[in-house]
């Protein structure tokens, strides 16, 4: 146990200065992106990426360990609010824990949604730990190519 504090002491600014680079990119990655994303957490917020192709805004969410049961998706006005909640395991409580990182609680994430996508016709789902949202995009937002046709002399 003793080796294991000194092992884990030796990690601390490896640990420190991994988690505070990884914050600096989030906040830059949120300060540069279209979408304003709101983050709400009591214990931790879960990662995700917003994407979109020709049909739809994709969005996806980091929710390990949780189920249909533990999510809740809503779009209110221009807004997707995806809260959830991940359980402590029993089994971690009752016994002796050298180090725990993985999070539990609740969350919130909001995220603004553009005024080209149909909020109404919005699906999710959750698979392998990871829920996805996909919200199909207006008919006239979708980009349309048109051959032109190049002449000669």
């Amino acid at each position: 146990m003793i080796n294991a504090f000194i092992m884990e002491k030796r990690n601390i600014p490896r640990l420190f200065s991994e988690s505070f680079s990884k914050e600096i990119e989030r906040l830059i990655d949120d300060f540069f992106s279209p979408f304003f994303v709101e983050e709400r957490g009591k214990s931790f917020i879960p990662a995700l990426d917003i994407m979109e192709d020709e049909k739809n805004l994709v969005i996806k969410v980091d929710t390990p360990g949780m189920s249909q049961k533990d999510i809740s998706v809503e779009i209110q006005d221009d807004q997707l609010i995806i809260k959830g909640e991940r359980k402590e395991e029993e089994e971690i409580k009752k016994k002796n824990v050298y180090i725990s990182e993985r999070r539990y609680g609740s969350f919130m994430r909001r995220i603004r949604l553009p005024e080209y996508v149909q909020p109404e016709k919005a699906q999710a789902k959750i698979k392998d730990g990871v829920l996805t949202v996909s919200i199909p995009k207006k008919e006239e937002a979708k980009k349309k190519s048109i051959s032109v046709n190049v002449q000669g002399d």
